[in-house]
């Protein structure tokens, strides 16, 4: 007479799944799950690339629900929140109630009542970053933070994106392919240096064309000596949000978003 759901988030660790299996909190609940024929393990989210899909689920459902929505919103919805569907259909429901029954949904109520979701954006602030444009950049950021995000989790966001457009890079620098068959291709000395948790290491997405892809065209706009020194600034900043370095001290914990758009600009330099 009960069901238990299990709701998987981004903030959810890494789970241990097959490869063949969806997402799951982790091995053991994927193998109670499915080996032990206690419930099924389904797959919400949507692939990046099929942005146009999101959008479709986002009409298909505001039609059934009866919310109607303005020119855009759907396709602003999905921009900001993401392709979890779930997580889309709520902030879907959220905006229908600030709207009020039969009132469309603007993109104004989207932006007004949506967190821009930071693993999504991510690749937009690093692209405005390699393309040397600060302003827009930090303009990136600011609404993030501003959405509700902490600026210590942006660092460590951001902080797992350089360190795979590290590895990217030397992969390219190489000579190797970014694809599948990097796996097989890569020297054993090389692919020691990766790192070893799933979550950071390259060697584990090259099944994700899309994502190895993108990751591909960004590192082409970095040299390695530059990475490694975005690094080496990504930590500076995180000793000063913890006043252990940096000009500020005590006053620079207390304004960590400072911080972040000083390292923006670095970055940008």
């Amino acid at each position: 007479t009960t069901v238990l759901i299990l709701c998987r988030t981004p903030e959810t660790p890494e789970p241990g799944a097959r490869r063949e299996t969806p997402r799951c909190i982790n091995a053991n609940v994927d193998k109670a799950i499915e080996d032990e024929k206690l419930g099924v393990i389904i797959n919400c989210i949507v692939d990046l690339k099929a942005g146009a899909l999101a959008t479709a689920i986002v009409h298909n459902e505001a039609g059934e629900r009866g919310i109607p929505l303005e020119r855009g919103a759907a396709e602003l919805l999905v921009q900001r929140v993401g392709h979890n569907i779930a997580a889309l259909l709520n902030d879907l429901d959220k905006c229908a109630l600030r709207a009020g029954a039969g009132n469309p949904v603007t993109r104004h109520i989207v932006q007004e009542m949506t967190r821009i979701a930071p693993h999504e954006s991510i690749y937009d602030v690093m692209d405005a970053i390699g393309q040397k444009r600060a302003a827009h950049a930090v303009a990136l950021m600011r609404e993030i933070l501003e959405g509700g995000e902490a600026p210590e989790r942006f660092l460590a966001t951001l902080t797992g994106h350089i360190r795979q457009l590290l590895q990217a890079r030397a992969v390219l620098d190489a000579r190797l392919p970014l694809d599948a068959s990097l796996s097989t291709r890569i020297a054993p000395q090389m692919a020691e240096q990766f790192p070893r948790d799933s979550r950071d290491s390259l060697l584990s997405m090259v099944n994700q064309s899309w994502r190895v892809s993108k990751l591909g065209a960004q590192a082409r706009n970095f040299s390695m000596p530059q990475l490694q020194n975005a690094l080496e600034a990504l930590l500076q900043t995180d000793l000063a949000m913890k006043g252990i370095e940096g000009d500020g001290g005590a006053d620079t914990r207390q304004q960590p978003a400072l911080l972040m758009e000083l390292l923006i600009v670095k970055l940008c330099g």
